[in-house]
């Protein structure tokens, strides 16, 4: 802790004696981008952080301009899954300048996980952009979160492929752990 509010100073601040509320999401990107930036392991490609190795999730974007019929496609690495809580799925509405339109306008855009960590990490994005007011609002609702989540559905249908043999160990493991049969034949190839 000592080293965490050297670095980051505002994880250190007191109010009335004791430690301020700090945000964890911003804590937790800045503790990964401190051991991205120490941690460096050499590949074949070059240099890939460790850190990236472990937690890093690589999107696939379409982002589509339902006024202008614009359309794009796009892929990024991220530390974290953001999961906008106020929408289904990996969906999130975006404002931004419309070349075709030649002002700003929504965009919708629609993310599918085609590279998955082997440490996950996911954000419940709670907060919203209110346009009529130009201020940010929290969406107060309770959240379920599952104790087992399974992302396969919010993968690329590339990756979905990759996942469906040992997605099938999985499953014939788990039904032999409930004393269920398993199909032999397609499990020992």
């Amino acid at each position: 802790m000592q080293v965490l509010k050297k670095k980051y100073p505002q994880f250190g601040q007191l109010h009335n004696g004791a430690f301020m509320q700090q945000d964890a999401e911003e804590c937790w990107t800045q503790l990964l981008y401190t051991l991205s930036q120490s941690l460096k392991s050499s590949t074949s490609s070059g240099e890939t952080s460790t850190v990236k190795a472990l937690f890093g999730i690589e999107l696939s974007s379409r982002v589509h301009c339902q006024e202008s019929g614009e359309e794009s496609l796009e892929t990024e690495s991220t530390f974290s899954l953001k999961c906008h809580i106020s929408h289904e799925g990996l969906k999130a509405e975006l404002e931004k300048n419309s070349p075709a339109l030649g002002r700003s306008a929504i965009y919708l855009k629609e993310s599918h996980i085609s590279g998955l960590p082997r440490y996950l990490t996911i954000q419940f994005v709670r907060f919203f952009w209110k346009r009529e007011s130009n201020q940010k609002a929290k969406i107060l609702r309770k959240v379920d979160c599952p104790l087992q989540l399974d992302v396969y559905d919010f993968c690329s249908n590339d990756l979905r492929k990759k996942l469906e043999g040992p997605r099938k160990i999985l499953r014939d493991e788990e039904g032999k752990k409930a004393g269920l049969k398993t199909d032999e034949k397609s499990s020992d190839s």
